[in-house]
């Protein structure tokens, strides 16, 4: 049995959407805050087109591009650089 590269993303993407469950996902954050001023929340709720964009991402190039994407994105919108992170 074959199955074509749409297939697999809609797969892919339906076990994450299994894993996460229906609430709006949050991941804890890792920041580098040794710097002066106001440090963002260590746990932030992830908007639903941050997650379309990582799950496409997930699908196409990997789960490690996708980590990578999400980590620019939070540096992006925050001005704070992430060291880390995780699924809450």
């Amino acid at each position: 049995m074959k199955i074509t590269k749409s297939q697999l993303q809609k797969i892919i993407k339906e076990e994450l959407l299994k894993e996460r469950g229906e609430e709006e996902p949050a991941i804890m954050v890792d920041w580098d805050a040794d710097g002066p001023g106001d440090h963002p929340p260590k746990i932030l709720k992830i908007h639903a087109d941050s997650m379309r964009d990582y799950d496409r991402i997930v699908a196409e190039k990997g789960e490690e591009a996708a980590e990578a994407a999400m980590s620019d994105m939070l540096s992006n919108e925050t001005g704070w650089l992430v060291l880390g992170w995780e699924w809450v």
